[in-house]
């Protein structure tokens, strides 16, 4: 076993009368984040104990076709096919993939998006239900809702294993509802984004996850880091269960490749 620094976010220094938020496309946000060093284990070796029923997660030994991530309608035309593939394979019972999204996060001066430092969940129970009505057919959605469905994200290192940041998971069993405090994400006027806030137009929600170690309730953090091989799978949301708080920051771990990153692709499944 051995530690990492995370970031929380530091509900003690919120002003008063302030919901969280923080901006997608600038520095800046309501709250300040605190650092707290943490257990982490590693799972190389018992791959096997974790699914995402079970703990919100799985590792799977899985090569890609798609290599370099760097032509977007590569990843679209090729790359989301083979994610779907791997998850009819790992995961029984779906009925309905739709993939939405899709994220390259490389730490590289000139890179879009980097590494995310701040432990979190991608979903709320209502953002989730939201993009399942924002990204399948209205009459299917319906029907979708009334039973089972998960966002999972898919996330693989590109080109070589990602040891500077490499991506850390909470068992989700090893939380409690408390522990997470919704924030508000605010975009771009123009952005096409899912508004979640319900205030018209310019904020998705996501929670974070507060760091409850200084209250005698400690989270041990499940790592792995990851070979050019392996994928993630976290589950956002489940709608059996409610949010899988498992979601949380690349650890930093000293100098590496320029161009190491992960891509991950989100997808919407239906399950029989």
């Amino acid at each position: 076993m051995t530690t990492g620094i995370f970031k929380h976010i530091d509900m003690t220094a919120m002003p008063p009368n302030v919901k969280p938020w923080t901006k997608v496309d600038a520095d800046a946000a309501s709250f300040k984040l605190l650092e707290h060093k943490r257990s982490v284990h590693n799972l190389r070796g018992r791959e096997s104990e974790f699914t995402t029923d079970n703990s919100g997660f799985a590792v799977y030994n899985e090569p890609a076709k798609e290599k370099k991530f760097t032509d977007d309608a590569a990843v679209r035309n090729g790359y989301y096919g083979e994610v779907e593939a791997l998850l009819r394979k790992h995961i029984p019972g779906i009925k309905k993939v739709t993939i939405f999204d899709h994220t390259i996060r490389r730490r590289a001066p000139d890179a879009p998006r980097a590494p995310v430092q701040q432990v979190h969940v991608d979903q709320t129970p209502g953002a989730a239900e939201v993009r399942v009505r924002r990204h399948v057919p209205a009459d299917e959605a319906e029907e979708l809702l009334k039973g089972r469905y998960q966002i999972i994200n898919v996330w693989r290192p590109i080109e070589n294993p990602a040891s500077d940041f490499p991506l850390a998971v909470i068992d989700w069993r090893t939380t409690q509802p408390g522990d997470f405090e919704p924030v508000d994400l605010l975009y771009p006027k123009d952005a096409d984004l899912v508004k979640g806030s319900g205030k018209g137009g310019a904020a998705g929600r996501v929670p974070v996850v507060l760091d409850r170690g200084l209250r005698g309730q400690g989270r041990d953090h499940v790592g792995v880091a990851e070979p050019g091989a392996q994928v993630l799978l976290p589950e956002g949301h489940d709608a059996r269960r409610g949010p899988a708080p498992q979601v949380l920051r690349f650890l930093r771990r000293g100098a590496a490749h320029e161009q190491e990153g992960a891509g991950g692709a989100d997808a919407t499944h239906g399950l029989h």
